[in-house]
């Protein structure tokens, strides 16, 4: 088609996203926050938010009329929500234990995010379709 080629926005990454049934994020996500309070304690609870925490990036308005994030927060939001991360510090966890519990909640997040729906955002702050 003609104006794919003409598009000036880039194609969206699809290969770097996961994507399973709902039901296996959620069922992976109560798995990996059982096994971070079963090493870290209920403390790991609190941490569960912590990658959302990239959306402060773009205070005072983090979101606009549109539902967009502010592209300030997009790429920390992105690298907060793949896997990548949450997978280095498991692996990481083999050396340093106190690794396990961080790499285990964060890995819950993604899981649950996913399960609900909510995937990495698009360069522009939209909603990806995946």
């Amino acid at each position: 088609m003609a104006t794919d080629i003409l598009s000036t926005q880039a194609p969206t990454p699809r290969s770097r996203i996961l994507r399973l049934p709902r039901a296996l994020w959620l069922a992976l996500g109560a798995a990996s926050m059982a096994g971070a309070i079963a090493a870290g304690g209920p403390l790991m609870i609190a941490l569960w938010l912590a990658p959302d925490l990239a959306i402060l990036v773009g205070l005072p308005r983090p979101f606009d009329a549109q539902g967009r994030m502010n592209s300030r927060a997009v790429a920390g939001y992105n690298a907060a929500h793949y896997l990548y991360g949450p997978s280095a510090m498991l692996i990481g966890a083999i050396v340093i234990a106190p690794l396990l519990p961080l790499g285990l909640v964060w890995l819950c997040h993604v899981a649950v995010d996913r399960g609900l729906g909510y995937y990495p955002r698009a360069s522009d702050g939209s909603i990806r379709d995946v």
